[in-house]
């Protein structure tokens, strides 16, 4: 990926035409976190397939895989430990 454009205050990678402040096509890495410009922490639910939510606006609906705190819930949208199953799990 060599494109990178900085347009209108909008900054492009992989485009050089961006629609968005932050344009990116392709994939991300990121190390650490998402947060909000008040310094608090995003907290993602992974969905059916490639989506993703803020946990915030689902709710109180329980979904599969809840990232939260350094913490996996399955299952669980509140988790405590590091792995925190609500239901069966089959280990092989």
């Amino acid at each position: 990926m060599s494109k990178t454009g900085f347009k209108g205050g909008r900054l492009g990678i992989g485009t050089d035409d961006p629609v968005y402040p932050l344009d990116v096509v392709g994939d991300i890495r990121l190390t650490g976190g998402f947060r909000d410009a008040s310094g608090n922490d995003f907290n993602f639910i992974a969905l059916a397939g490639p989506d993703i939510a803020r946990s915030s606006d689902l709710a109180d609906a329980t979904v599969g895989i809840i990232c939260k705190d350094n913490c996996v819930g399955i299952f669980n949208n509140n988790p405590s430990q590091s792995l925190d199953v609500s239901g069966n799990i089959r280990l092989t």
